[in-house]
């Protein structure tokens, strides 16, 4: 997804590149300095990208997990947790807590069955404090602070707990979400700016691809308004997988209305 998004940014870019353009001293410092923001919000599209890669890797992992996935528990604690063929006995400690475990039951669907609700907590916390660790992502330190109390017993398990947990991790990842619809928004209305200085529309057809720019670009920075409403469309944009195609869908839109129109 991320590849065909560099690709469309190119074609998009480039469908309305002129071979041959005259330019004042004015014109030519707008168009040059015009390109600056567009590349800046190019660059937060890029990061963004690849924020939410890896956020979709671990919320899967979260929600398989959560879900009870024999094959994704198992694989966690032999990627995590590796113990010999012949063992029957891991354990690790977090606090005061300490989950103990039968590594040849790992992949067994009954296998979490046998821990406590605090070991339960604690198991599952403590996975994805070592996936987020694993890709070098620094953890909250709000999570930070309320796991340790989880672990040492200071707090009850609760299911506004467990969500409180989640929420510090998904928040993790809002930053990236946010700036990169901010920065698909402004890529679009500055490469509407850059179309305007390049050349000044001279039918109805060239004025629909300045007009589509600057309503999506618009549209994606509105989505921010309606982001925390979970009552409202887009509330849960970050868990919905549409984030990343609903900009190539746009991107594919304005391209094609360009090259159409020859502009």
């Amino acid at each position: 997804m991320v590849v065909l998004i560099i690709y469309l940014l190119w074609v998009y870019y480039f469908s309305t590149f002129l071979e041959n353009a005259s330019y004042n001293v004015i014109h030519a410092y707008g168009w040059a300095y015009s390109h600056f923001p567009f590349h800046v919000s190019l660059i937060l599209i890029l990061q963004a990208c690849n924020s939410l890669m890896l956020y979709a890797n671990v919320w899967n992992a979260v929600e398989a997990f959560g879900s009870g996935d024999p094959h994704v528990i198992g694989d966690l604690f032999q990627t995590f947790y590796p113990y010999p063929p012949n063992a029957t006995v891991g354990n690790f400690t977090v606090g005061n807590t300490t989950v103990t475990w039968n590594p040849q039951q790992v992949y067994n669907d009954t296998f979490l069955d046998s821990l406590s609700p605090l070991q339960g907590a604690v198991l599952f916390f403590e996975f994805f404090s070592k996936i987020f660790e694993s890709y070098s992502i620094h953890l909250p330190e709000s999570f930070e602070e309320l796991f340790d109390e989880l672990a040492h017993g200071q707090i009850p398990i609760s299911q506004d707990l467990y969500q409180q947990l989640v929420g510090l991790l998904i928040l993790r990842f809002l930053v990236s979400a946010v700036y990169y619809l901010v920065a698909c928004g402004a890529l679009l209305l500055f490469s509407a700016i850059i179309l305007l200085i390049q050349r000044w529309p001279s039918d109805w057809f060239s004025w629909v691809g300045i007009y589509a720019r600057i309503l999506f670009g618009c549209a994606l920075v509105a989505l921010i308004a309606i982001w925390d409403n979970d009552s409202e469309p887009g509330g849960d944009y970050l868990n919905s997988g549409t984030m990343l195609p609903t900009f190539v869908l746009v991107l594919v839109a304005i391209c094609m209305v360009s090259m159409e129109g020859a502009f």
